[in-house]
């Protein structure tokens, strides 16, 4: 193999190693992280759930026996504010889910990083029933974190513990 081929290949193997890599995460024994350098952000995830990623913009992990769910879009901010990114993600999933209802807005800060939280109840035609969605929204970086949560209104009670110990892993920096 010539010494320019080899060298591209270290270096692709190396970009995904460095931006995209679960990694232990030493404050929840049942948790595993992941981190992406190139979005610089953690976030924790229970790890008997699976992971889907998609190198550039969204991670996602799925507990395959219920459904719950976690999904992190990233996207330019450019000048939005933060209250612009949470009212555009609203339309957005209104536009998604006609009938969905806000439940609970709030806001806040998780390790230094200020979000919103939008907690909203709709009916999915694609997963018969009432679902519930909960959306942090992070403006950092020049960037537009969107994480969402999503689940049957059946597991809400139990997933809400669950959502509240994956936000508080959230690292952005």
């Amino acid at each position: 193999m010539k010494p320019i081929v080899l060298a591209s290949v270290v270096l692709l193997i190396g970009f995904f190693s460095l931006n995209f890599s679960p990694v232990a995460n030493a404050q929840n024994e049942n948790f595993d992280s992941f981190s992406s350098r190139l979005h610089r952000i953690k976030i924790g995830y229970p790890k008997s759930w699976s992971i889907v990623d998609f190198p550039g913009t969204t991670f996602a992990a799925v507990d395959d026996q219920t459904g719950k769910n976690i999904n992190i879009i990233i996207i330019e901010a450019g000048n939005r504010s933060l209250q612009n990114v949470t009212q555009l993600n609203l339309e957005e999933l209104k536009n998604n889910f006609p009938g969905l209802e806000v439940i609970e807005e709030k806001t806040g800060v998780i390790n230094g990083a200020n979000f919103t939280k939008t907690e909203t109840k709709f009916y999915n035609p694609v997963i018969p029933g009432m679902q519930m969605g909960v959306n942090y929204c992070f403006v950092e970086n020049n960037k537009a974190y969107i994480v969402s949560f999503g689940s049957t209104i059946e597991h809400r009670e139990g997933f809400s513990k669950e959502i509240d110990a994956i936000v508080e892993s959230i690292e952005i920096w």
